[in-house]
């Protein structure tokens, strides 16, 4: 992120430590303090100035550019999902469900469908097979067993959902 606005060591110790502290910030670095005071004092231990140093650093901040430029594709579809998702009929009942962000509860909503086609809070979970099935025959009770049928898209979601809850 630094190289996209200050490519010299010339440039750095012109701006001091502020401006840089600054423009990291403003570009949403952690630590933008840290890494400004450690590129000034880098920048002041240079001793020798090159010729054509000026278009080096030109050629090196198109490249940091472009490096940071998927986080910023990925921020603007993030939000595009989180907006087109909110605009659905049942996106705040699917939101209240605990730990549902926007995006896994696109993911739920594309994968379940309408949610009044399901009779009760269960059937989307047996739906997605994380509910045992019973297999019980005569005198024998309790025998539980994984189902064989399920929308794999939605036991995705509940597992993914599970994974990320947990950490």
């Amino acid at each position: 992120m630094l190289l996209t606005g200050y490519q010299t060591p010339a440039a750095i110790c012109r701006r001091g430590r502020a401006r840089p502290t600054a423009w990291l910030a403003s570009c949403g670095a952690r630590g933008a303090g840290t890494v400004a005071a450690a590129a000034l004092e880098a920048a002041q231990a240079q001793q020798a100035a090159l010729p054509g140093e000026d278009v080096a650093g030109q050629i090196v901040a198109d490249p940091a550019t472009r490096i940071l430029a998927p986080d910023d594709r990925l921020k603007r579809i993030h939000q595009q999902v989180c907006e087109t998702f909110r605009s659905h009929a049942q996106a705040e009942i699917i939101e209240s469900l605990p730990g549902m962000g926007p995006i896994f509860a696109a993911e739920f909503a594309v994968a379940a469908g309408d949610l009044a086609a399901y009779a009760d809070a269960g059937h989307p979970a047996s739906a997605a097979g994380v509910v045992p099935v019973p297999r019980d025959s005569g005198r024998r009770t309790g025998n539980y067993h994984r189902p064989k049928r399920y929308s794999r898209r939605m036991r995705q979601v509940f597992y993914i959902r599970a994974d990320q809850h947990d950490a």
